[in-house]
């Protein structure tokens, strides 16, 4: 079974677009937010497709599904999916082939236009500078998209990649089973997708102190903290960066960064 989401549809949509059906099984209705969702038998597990004009993937083995909505701003739609997904079609895969798999989705994302989202703290670093500085100094959260890791590399680490596509926004993780380590025996491997509306994100991950102020009509107050927020973060990345050029790492100047709010982009 394909189930097609959209960032921002209705819940009504949602429900019209996938044929579920409007039950407590499938919806969770509380004060503040509306949830959808769906699990698959983990024998037949399902497909999701993300809808998003030439940035639209495919996600396969999907388990089970998650839509957000905010009561107060139903207008708004579903502002966030959460996805959990086997990484390959075999349930219990061997750790290379995990890897290899993994490695496809990001190049598959790439390919439709996604591209590497950097935190406004962390130091633009490319390739296996960044993969190193990353697995070790910040807990992977900034490990990068287009570095395809060693199978060393690979164990070492789990960490999340972060991704955005004009208005939308991805955290890609994978959680391993840390009692199955052995490289002669199969693992066990879970992919977690997350997308969010550029809203969401700047709230959540960038304002997450400030979440439940933004609730019902003055959602919007975190625009009119962004441009002073942004500057300290960014001065405190280019601490970083100015430290590690002066040990030898070679600073992502071209970095690209999203364009979240009408002053973007914002320097110190």
């Amino acid at each position: 079974m394909t189930m097609r989401v959209k960032i921002g549809e209705t819940g009504t949509q949602f429900l019209q677009r996938t044929g579920l059906e409007d039950s407590e099984e499938n919806v969770i209705r509380t004060a503040d937010r509306n949830t959808y969702s769906h699990d698959w038998n983990p024998k037949k597990p399902g497909t999701v497709y993300i809808e998003y004009g030439e940035h639209s993937i495919e996600i396969p083995h999907v388990m089970y599904m998650t839509g957000v909505e905010d009561v107060a701003n139903l207008q708004e739609g579903i502002y966030r999916y959460h996805i959990a997904a086997d990484i390959t079609a075999t349930r219990e895969p061997f750790h290379d082939e995990a890897r290899k798999n993994h490695t496809l989705l990001l190049q598959m994302l790439l390919k439709a236009g996604w591209r590497q989202n950097m935190f406004y703290l962390s130091p633009r670093l490319s390739g296996e500078e960044a993969y190193s500085y990353f697995s070790q100094e910040e807990m992977g959260v900034g490990l990068p998209v287009d570095y395809v890791p060693t199978l060393e590399q690979w164990m070492s680490v789990e960490g999340f990649r972060f991704l955005y596509a004009d208005d939308i926004f991805m955290t890609l993780g994978i959680r391993r089973d840390p009692r199955r380590l052995d490289l002669d025996k199969p693992g066990s491997y879970m992919l977690t997708l997350d997308i969010y509306s550029k809203e969401m994100y700047a709230q959540e991950l960038i304002f997450p102190q400030q979440r439940a102020q933004f609730a019902g009509e003055q959602r919007e107050q975190w625009q009119t903290l962004w441009v002073e927020k942004i500057k300290g973060m960014k001065r405190e990345r280019y601490a970083k960066e100015k430290a590690l050029a002066a040990q030898g790492y070679t600073i992502n100047t071209g970095y690209q960064e999203p364009k979240i709010h009408p002053a973007d982009p914002v320097e110190p």
